[in-house]
């Protein structure tokens, strides 16, 4: 949102930047026309003064050229009184002189100014620079106010000019900033409840408040919320009800098949009952992991410090019970997480159990810090997994081996219970060959510190 803050007020700033040089420069150039055109007025009003005053001395020629060396000096430029002929005029601006007009001329970026004088020959004023000449007024302006500077007219405009917009773009800016903050932080609060809505929150919503778009917005992102969560609900309710309803028919197998056992039966029956009893307790573990499944979103809370090095040491026996020509190596540092106890324990026991039921010979329990997170590996030495299946081992019922007597929701049991306790696992081959399963928690004693 800062960022689009920039863009705003930057992209503002630009065009107003633009405008106002244009505009700068556009009054500076009708600042100079007039200029130009009211030093043209004083230039035809000296010419006729200096023809005024030759008239006076008649055609005395020593008169005449002190009355020109006066204006001269006084107005700083050349004013001499030449014949027609010598002069370089078209005859259209000769014939503009005889009828009595006043006549510029520019000759090499120079100006002339000429009128008949009384006795027939041309006054001539310059040649002149115009600039040169605005200065020099702005010179004679400036010593008449008693200031040193008087020159710097349009430095001066320039610098009221940038003043006033520094001015402007800071009121501009604030303003700018004051009328997104509110938006800014209605959009974060949006963010945030979609952030928590991810992570498995499904309560989470967000604020409506006003203003029309993201009012809108937050509505829209509630109606989505509720009815994800309405769905959600609905599947968990049906999977915990058919979970439990299927418990009562398996109760009432078991127990036939228990009376069957006890009964007189042929060789061949008995491998049959075998065999039954073996489908109804993989269909029985199948019932009771649908039911951890359910249960899990309804327990998320009561969060606390877990010993890792605690729980890692349970692990051999367990191995031990399931198989007996597998071996355990554990290697951890010193590690508390901040998760849900029986969570974290059924998630390790079940990587635990997902590698022992796959490896070869040997699997590896390891535990260390990283990033302020705690790991925890579980590795075997079995054949691995091939790349495109990764993501899909944390789905409910998929089996890599379909042989597998799996339920196919250990790792899915794996994959909710870190989100629920904001973790992380990740799934990867080991270069020695077999599976890398990595379970990432936040780091207890970094959490309580946060707490307090």
């Amino acid at each position: 949102m800062r960022k689009q803050f920039i863009r705003i007020y930057a992209g503002i700033a630009i065009v107003l930047l633009l405008s106002a040089f244009g505009l700068l420069a556009m009054s500076k150039q009708w600042v100079a026309s007039v200029r130009q055109a009211d030093f043209e007025d004083k230039t035809q009003v000296l010419i006729a003064m200096v023809r005024e005053e030759l008239e006076a001395v008649d055609v005395d020629p020593v008169a005449q050229l002190l009355v020109l060396n006066m204006f001269s000096l006084t107005h700083r430029m050349p004013i001499t009184l030449e014949p027609l002929f010598v002069l370089p005029l078209s005859s259209v601006e000769k014939g503009r002189l005889k009828a009595g007009e006043v006549v510029t001329i520019s000759i090499e970026k120079r100006l002339q100014t000429y009128q008949m004088a009384p006795n027939g020959d041309v006054i001539v004023l310059g040649p002149y620079l115009l600039e040169e000449m605005i200065r020099w007024q702005d010179d004679l302006i400036g010593a008449g106010d008693g200031e040193d500077d008087g020159g710097n007219f349009f430095f001066q405009i320039d610098v009221l000019f940038f003043g006033i917009l520094v001015a402007i773009l800071l009121g501009i800016g604030g303003a700018i900033y004051f009328l997104i903050h509110p938006f800014e932080r209605r959009v974060y609060a949006l963010s945030d409840a979609a952030e928590r809505f991810g992570r498995g929150d499904l309560s989470s919503r967000s604020p409506v408040g006003k203003g029309q778009a993201v009012a809108d917005l937050a509505r829209s992102f509630n109606g989505m919320a509720d009815r994800i969560e309405g769905l959600v609900d609905g599947q968990r309710e049906l999977l915990r009800v058919v979970s439990h309803e299927l418990r009562t028919p398996l109760a009432r197998i078991f127990f036939l098949l228990n009376q069957l056992k006890n009964n007189s039966v042929s060789e061949d029956e008995h491998t049959d009952i075998q065999r039954i009893e073996r489908s109804v307790y993989e269909l029985n573990d199948l019932v009771e992991e649908l039911m951890d499944f359910a249960r899990l979103e309804q327990d998320i809370s009561h969060r606390t410090e877990i010993d890792v090095d605690a729980q890692m040491r349970e692990l051999p026996e367990m191995v031990a019970e399931l198989r007996r020509d597998v071996s355990v190596d554990i290697d951890s540092e010193y590690l508390m997480v901040w998760a849900n106890a029986t969570h974290f324990k059924r998630a390790l026991t079940n990587l635990v159990t997902n590698a022992v039921r796959h490896a070869r010979h040997h699997i590896w329990i390891k535990g260390k810090k990283v990033d302020e997170m705690a790991h925890i590996s579980v590795e075997d030495d079995g054949c691995g997994i091939p790349e495109h299946l990764r993501e899909k081992v944390f789905e409910p019922f998929y089996r890599v081996d379909e042989d597998s007597n799996s339920t196919g929701l250990g790792l899915a049991i794996v994959k909710r219970i870190v989100m629920q306790n904001e973790g992380q696992v990740q799934v990867e081959n080991r270069t020695e060959g077999g599976a890398r399963f990595t379970l990432m928690f936040p780091l207890g004693e970094k959490r309580s510190n946060d707490l307090n």
